[in-house]
Order: structure tokens, then sequence, then C-alpha cells
């Protein structure tokens, strides 16, 4: 990344806004959960300008409702946003992301999420040259 793609500059009124894209951090990256156990997972952003947070599940945006509680909060320049299930199961685990973005970009952080006695398939696939005469 250089560095013009990382800085955006806005002109107002009569003063030069400079801006970055969000600093993120998250609560875990991997997190082994029992079916019975509910998720808790935060992340935070540290952005100038005000930063919109967004969760993502396997690149499906997770909405607050739907078996989930999105909350969001502000301490100065830093915004968190707090991802809750009472319960988990099979459908709710995957790859979990959070999505920072403010005027300059956007960031992202990855929690992944198993379920304890979740079956995985494993395909090995043979890729060979073809035969030498």
């Amino acid at each position: 990344m250089n560095f013009l793609s990382e800085w955006r500059f806005r002109l107002t009124r009569s003063y030069l806004l400079l801006e970055r894209n969000p600093s993120i951090t998250s609560s875990a990256q991997n997190v082994v959960l029992k079916p019975s156990q509910g998720l808790n997972e935060w992340c935070r952003a540290y952005s100038l300008s005000e930063a919109e947070i967004k969760w993502y599940l396997d690149d499906q945006q997770v909405y607050d409702g739907y078996g989930y509680s999105i909350t969001s909060s502000r301490q100065g320049d830093d915004k968190q946003s707090t991802l809750k299930a009472d319960t988990m199961d099979v459908r709710k685990s995957g790859q979990y992301k959070c999505v920072a973005c403010n005027i300059a970009n956007c960031t992202s952080e990855v929690i992944h999420v198993y379920i304890e006695g979740e079956y995985w398939a494993l395909t090995l696939v043979l890729s060979c040259c073809s035969p030498v005469y």
C-alpha cells in the first residue's frame, strides 16, 4: 500500500482534513464453541472521522436480529461494535469479518468461528503432468 492510497485529503471551509484508513482490532482470530455456547465478539476501529462498522459471515452481511444482536459504542476516536448470538449451530460457523469504513477507505479483521463436533470434508485433488513418450 502506498502513501496516497492510505490517506485521503478533503478541503473544508478553511482547513484541510487529513484522514487515514481506520485501524482495527478484534477480540479474537479463532474461536471454538460448543453448540450450546453463545458468541460474543467485538471489533474496535480507530478513525478521525466517523467510521461505520458492519459484520459479515462468509461474505453475507449479518444484521441485528435474525439470531444476532449488534451493538455499537463510541469513546473518543474509537468506535466499537459487538456481535452476539445466544446459541450457536453449524449454520453460524464460518468466517466472520468486521469491516470498518471511513471517508478514506475500508479495513477488515477476520474471526474464524468453529463449532465443536462439526464435521469437515476434505477433498484431495491430484494433479499430474502429461505422459512423456
